[in-house]
């Protein structure tokens, strides 16, 4: 097989994983995502292939140092609390992001296509269920054995509605499923730009009925005047302004003003997501003193601790709560100067927001892996097409 063909075998391979096995486990080993080997596999075959090289990265072997200085202080001050498991799966996930493209790719335009079949399935869950056909969980046709407990695959779109929210038919969560949904009508914005596609990924994301999606596109909103081109902010405001004249029309501002309100409500999730994790932190921290807040509690601190408020800790309070303050900084540092590097200007903020503020993504290999997956396959030279206007950068109808 010729390298080019290896190439779009792995774009190909690596798109449908992510997309569609977020909740299949190992077989026999039911808390690690299949996601996982598949991607590092594909990893090593393009190495092996030439068709990928591993290079240095100062900034993540600086956040691996500290990351083993701060367990083996946590190994002797509180080995009672901590999971070494955690380290290591923390040291064998992060690997893939050392491995890069020999040659420059920009086979991230293709992604819609991939996507498009999963929105309009997404779009057709929704409306199917207000005119009588019930909901169609897919993991009744998974062997119980593969399905990775804890995750919110199903549930109303709001309390006793009897209305459940989509995901495309895949094994994403719904809120995932709007976060890639979102993504995706990025890349095509910025690539190909047909009309009937960008509508179909802005339609999917409002079906969902989750806010991480609509956070997303706001990153890429904000940061078009400062990272991309200012002189087409324009064209993105009128991108968004049919997305809100939707919500309206189908009463949807109501459900969102309700759902931006829920921070305040401890048991919503936008409470567990956003305040609860700084809460506890404060606590740990008020608790536990300085050395604490330099080096961590210790990996898997987060899970095992007890403290006062349920929290989903996001990638930088996970960080700061388990390895400390220099590692967390250097984390954040590493992060930025990796997505500068290696992606497009466009998905330089929505990718940011994907990691840190949308999903609690430290160990979470469906966003890690899929972060790796836009970088590796969306070179960041290829962003300079998308800059200037050019014909095939005009919508399609």
């Amino acid at each position: 097989m010729k390298r080019k063909e290896l190439l779009h075998l792995a774009f190909h391979l690596s798109a449908l994983s992510i997309i569609l096995l977020q909740q299949i486990s190992v077989p026999q080993i039911n808390n690690i995502q299949i996601i996982t080997p598949i991607i590092i596999a594909i990893g090593a075959a393009l190495i092996l292939t030439g068709a990928a090289k591993v290079q240095n990265s100062k900034l993540l072997a600086t956040a691996y140092i500290f990351a083993t200085i701060s367990t083996l202080i946590s190994i002797i001050k509180n080995p009672d609390i901590i999971s070494l498991q955690s380290y290591i799966y923390f040291a064998a996930l992060y690997l893939i992001f050392f491995v890069r493209p020999t040659k420059e790719n920009n086979l991230i335009e293709k992604l819609p296509s991939i996507g498009i079949l999963f929105s309009a399935i997404g779009i057709g869950q929704l409306l199917a269920q207000y005119i009588g056909i019930p909901f169609f969980d897919v993991r009744s046709i998974a062997p119980e054995s593969t399905i990775i407990q804890n995750y919110n695959y199903s549930y109303e779109t709001s309390y006793n509605s009897g209305i459940f929210k989509p995901n495309g038919a895949t094994f994403l969560e719904p809120s995932f499923f709007s976060q890639f949904m979102a993504l995706f009508l990025i890349v095509e914005y910025h690539n190909k730009r047909r009309a009937l596609f960008l509508a179909t990924f802005a339609l999917s994301i409002l079906a969902s009925h989750s806010g991480t999606g609509i956070i997303i596109l706001l990153f890429w909103a904000i940061s078009f005047p400062i990272f991309i081109n200012p002189m087409r902010t324009s064209s993105i405001i009128g991108l968004m302004l049919p997305i809100a004249a939707v919500l309206i029309a189908l009463g949807q501002s109501e459900y969102l003003y309700t759902r931006a309100l829920e921070i305040t409500r401890e048991e919503s999730s936008a409470h567990i997501r956003f305040i609860a994790p700084l809460l506890n932190y404060q606590a740990l921290i008020d608790s536990t003193g300085i050395a604490t807040l330099l080096f961590g509690a210790g990996p898997g601190s987060s899970e095992n601790i007890i403290l006062t408020y349920q929290a989903n800790y996001s990638a930088f309070f996970k960080a700061i709560f388990e390895y400390g303050l220099f590692f967390s900084l250097s984390y954040v540092f590493w992060w930025a100067i990796f997505l500068k590097r290696n992606a497009p200007n466009y998905l330089f903020a929505p990718l940011f927001a994907f990691i840190f503020i949308a999903s609690g993504s430290f160990l979470q290999p469906l966003t890690l892996l899929a972060a790796w997956f836009f970088c590796f396959f969306a070179s960041p030279t290829c962003q300079q097409r998308t800059l200037q206007p050019r014909p095939c950068n005009q919508l399609v109808i």
